[in-house]
């Protein structure tokens, strides 16, 4: 008997030995998913039970009296005498809400100090502080205080001037105040800043006394039609960082200092002001020839004799008011040329 009739005979055929491998192929197939589905559920459900626990425990966090619980703390607080810190004791709740604060009356946390802990360190005066004084201090602190001491060194009447504020004096010292800052900025060591203030201030008397400023002269010859200002100011009481070198009329030397004033035909009128003199150690012409200036007497004339150093001196038709030439005119010995026609000087010529 051959090999294939014993494997015929035996049922052993190639069909029911592929069938048999088949059945078991998808036994396992089976198992396998059966315990993938397991373990899908257990993962689900221990998620399921984090998160449960974790929504519970956050809601008690968030409103604990609303679970109707009473918690008490996990930790037990006590005072001593000796320390009035809280002592902590372990095994009770760490949480225990309260609604009003649990410090006891009559038991400050902090014992307060039976007098204050700042006083002050200087002992309140009774009165101010500063009192206003007439006497400048020796040595100013303000740049204010500075200039104020400077001109009031050179003050033509002692201060006097200064004590109503719509004098010319008073504005003069009124706008160099004001720029005070451009005038630290101009000083230097050939221009001080004593002499710029000074320099400063004589200008700005010469500008405030005679722009549109009446005398008797223009309240006669113009009535109430009342005078008008200069003819040309350009650049006059603009800024002080120039020293007024560059305003119309006024030409100063290589070191700053006003050496000429030309002014003339310009309508200049009230009078020409002392503190001009100011200017005696550079001025070298001053042309103030045909201006609408009355100056009266001693008092308006004195003060060019004081000016020793100029040159060339022009007042012819304008109404310097004198009984006589101004004896002070003497004093100029370094004229060159004078014109004084046309003024109000009238009388005999004294010799």
């Amino acid at each position: 008997m051959t090999g294939r009739e014993r494997s015929t005979m035996l049922g052993d055929t190639p069909d029911r030995r592929g069938s048999g491998r088949a059945e078991r192929d998808l036994a396992d197939q089976s198992k396998n998913s059966n315990r993938k589905t397991d373990i899908c559920l257990i993962v689900c459900l221990l998620l399921w039970g984090v998160l449960g626990v974790g929504a519970w425990m956050w809601l008690r966090m968030q409103n604990p009296s609303a679970q109707g619980a009473n918690y008490e703390p996990l930790y037990e607080s006590t005072t001593t005498p000796d320390s009035p810190i809280p002592i902590v004791k372990p095994g009770m709740p760490t949480y225990k809400p309260t609604e009003m604060p649990t410090v006891e009356t009559g038991m400050p946390t902090r014992t307060p100090s039976e007098s204050p802990t700042l006083q002050p360190s200087v002992t309140p005066s009774w009165g101010p502080t500063i009192l206003p004084s007439d006497v400048p201090s020796a040595a100013p602190t303000t740049q204010s205080a500075w200039i104020g001491n400077i001109i009031s060194d050179v003050a033509r009447f002692g201060g006097e001037e200064f004590n109503e504020p719509d004098t010319y004096q008073s504005k003069a010292m009124e706008w160099i105040l004001g720029k005070g800052k451009g005038i630290v900025m101009r000083a230097s060591d050939e221009m001080p800043f004593e002499e710029l203030v000074i320099q400063l201030y004589a200008l700005a008397c010469t500008f405030y006394s005679t722009y549109r400023m009446p005398n008797d002269v223009t309240n006669v010859l113009l009535g109430s039609q009342g005078v008008s200002g200069w003819k040309t100011s350009r650049r006059w009481m603009t800024s002080g960082s120039s020293g007024g070198c560059d305003w119309y009329g006024v030409r100063c030397n290589p070191q700053g200092q006003v050496e000429e004033i030309s002014l003339p035909n310009n309508g200049l009128s009230g009078k020409v002001p002392p503190e001009l003199s100011l200017l005696k150690d550079s001025i070298l012409h001053l042309d103030l020839y045909n201006n609408d200036v009355h100056n009266v007497g001693e008092r308006g004339n004195s003060f060019l004799g004081e000016m020793t150093n100029l040159q060339y001196l022009y007042l012819g038709q304008t109404f310097f008011e004198n009984d006589g030439i101004p004896p002070e005119l003497s004093f100029l010995s370094n004229l060159v040329e004078l014109d004084i026609s046309f003024t109000s000087w009238f009388g005999p010529l004294n010799s």
